[in-house]
């Protein structure tokens, strides 16, 4: 069970990526580039999540959308908005939990 959705995302507090994600068998892969020149590539193992989560509306939205923060077991968290809005958060944060049955979901 594989995909790639176009998303925004944000290790902790720095710069934002626009990109995508790809979910593949054993971990999910960020890529993208910060203001079309600052590039960055993120690999999380699935076995590394601790939870996941939806922001509230708040600042720790990205620009404003519906945001998942993916929790990390060795602390920290990775924030990621989709760029097809609500439906395409809600599919990626269903398609991780079944990915990974065992990471609870608020």
């Amino acid at each position: 069970m594989t995909g790639s959705y176009a998303v925004l995302w944000r290790e902790g507090k720095g710069p934002i990526y626009a990109g995508k994600v790809e979910l593949g068998a054993h971990g999910l892969t960020l890529e993208g580039s910060c203001h079309g020149r600052q590039r960055s590539s993120l690999t999380i193992r699935y076995e590394d999540l601790a939870g996941l989560s939806l922001t509230r509306p708040s600042e720790e939205c990205l620009f404003g959308k519906l945001t998942f923060m993916l929790e990390l077991r060795e602390g920290g968290a990775v924030d990621v908005a989709a760029l097809n809005g609500l439906g395409t958060v809600r599919e990626l944060e269903e398609r991780i939990a079944t990915l990974v049955p065992r990471v609870p979901v608020d």
